[in-house]
This record gives C-alpha cells, sequence and structure tokens, in this order.
C-alpha cells in the first residue's frame, strides 16, 4: 500500500489531469444517457403487480394513468377548462377526471351539493381539482413542460 501513496504523490499533476478528463467525458457522456421513467420495466414479468397490470392492459386496453396534476382554487368550471387544454398538450394521452365519472352534463347542470360526496372528494374537495394523466411512453418530458405551461409551477 505504501508504494500506491508515494505513486500517487509523484504523479499529482497526471492523476488531476487523467481526473478532469474522465469528468469533461463523464458530463459529456452524460447527455446521452436516458431515463426510463416506466417503472414498470423494472419489475420482475412474474411479480403479481406485472401479472396484474398485464391483465388491466390486455381486459381494458389502452394505457394506465401515471401521473397526477392538482389544481388549486379553481371552481369545477375552471377544472373543466384546464382539462381540456392538459388533453390536448403533446405527450398527454389521456385525462380523467370527475366529469369522466359523475358525467359533464349533470356536472355542469348540478350543484356540487347534490352530487354523491364520497365520489366528488375524490376528485374535487376544498377547491382543488385531482386529475388522472396518462403520459405517452417516451413522450415524459415534453408532457410534463407543456403542462407546466398550462398551469404553472
Amino acid at each position: 500500500m505504501e508504494w500506491f501513496s508515494r505513486a500517487v504523490i509523484n504523479h499529482k499533476k497526471g492523476i488531476i489531469a487523467l481526473f478532469a478528463v474522465a469528468a469533461v467525458l463523464g458530463g459529456i457522456l452524460s447527455v446521452f444517457v436516458s431515463v426510463n421513467y416506466n417503472t414498470v420495466d423494472y419489475l420482475p414479468s412474474d411479480a403479481q403487480s406485472t401479472t396484474a397490470i398485464r391483465i388491466m392492459k390486455d381486459e381494458f386496453g389502452g394505457e394506465m394513468p401515471n401521473a397526477r396534476v392538482m389544481l388549486t382554487n379553481v371552481s369545477i368550471h375552471e377544472a373543466l377548462e384546464y382539462k381540456a387544454k392538459i388533453a390536448a398538450a403533446e405527450g398527454v394521452a389521456a385525462v380523467t377526471w370527475l366529469d369522466d365519472v359523475i358525467g359533464l352534463d349533470p356536472l355542469k347542470t348540478t350543484p356540487v351539493e347534490f352530487l354523491d360526496a364520497s365520489i366528488v372528494e375524490s376528485y374535487y374537495r376544498d377547491n382543488n381539482a385531482l386529475m388522472s394523466l396518462t403520459i405517452e411512453s417516451g413522450k415524459e418530458q415534453a408532457a410534463v413542460g407543456a403542462i407546466y405551461e398550462i398551469i404553472g409551477e
């Protein structure tokens, strides 16, 4: 081990240069690293959750919601406007909210107090709307950027 410490002391400029080159090379190559946002890919193929997801896709078709957005201090009508804008954003395949459960016409015409509270509170509580989104695989960054442009930080 003593030979190693002597080598480091005697060649300190070379070691610093090697480290600097490796750091710059690592920084450049980090641009080419892609991020897999689909956490299901990391699960074993025989795991119960993987099997359940596969069955749901086969039975119901389409992708599963993989993101949620909370809109604060909005009315139901404002939330519906935001939903339409978010649904039109690049990379967003679907947006699910209260109108998908209750229906658009009853939601627009019936006061919230007369709707089923247990359903309403799952999606809309204290002027906050919680929406479930399905973001297309590979378009996560574009979709998140577009959503931030629509709703703000």
